[in-house]
């Protein structure tokens, strides 16, 4: 598994109450966002689900900045 996906895994954590499986990385966007609506924690449960898809791929890429150069995502930047 690369970073990429342990970041995505990861990332899921923070904004489900399930986090996403090894095998997310097979599945398709409509099956990942139904995961998502699915298994939204209380502050995302009306988002729609490639809504918090979105938000996990944001929060994910911000994990991956800080591990490889130590530096924190700023936003609007």
């Amino acid at each position: 598994m690369n970073i990429e996906e342990r970041a995505f895994i990861a990332a899921s954590s923070h904004v489900l109450t399930e986090q996403f499986p090894d095998s997310v990385s097979a599945w398709k966007d409509e099956t990942i966002n139904a995961f998502c609506e699915a298994n939204a924690w209380e502050p995302f449960q009306y988002w729609d689900g490639a809504q918090i898809h979105e938000h996990i791929n944001d929060l994910a890429a911000g994990f991956i900045i800080f591990a490889t150069t130590g530096e924190e995502k700023q936003c609007g930047r």
